[in-house]
């Protein structure tokens, strides 16, 4: 589980999804597109993949290798 600014938020609510209360921790639902209010404070459960992580790049960087490895060579 992860909430980076949590602590930092003075509600236990972090925001809402489709007017639906989010709390900032133990809540079952991952915030998604029409989630309003403080996501960074939101749980983002990972699965057992996340261990596979070996680096945090930026999108741009992440798009543009992948685009790179579609096109392949010249």
């Amino acid at each position: 589980m992860c909430y980076a600014r949590g602590p930092e938020i003075p509600s236990e609510l972090a925001g809402a999804i489709r007017r639906l209360p989010m709390r900032r921790r133990r809540n079952g639902l991952p915030p998604g597109v029409a989630t309003t209010g403080h996501i960074e404070a939101m749980a983002m459960d990972a699965g057992e993949s996340v261990a596979a992580i070996d680096a945090i790049e930026p999108v741009a960087q992440v798009m543009s290798s992948w685009c790179a490895a579609v096109e392949g060579p010249g």
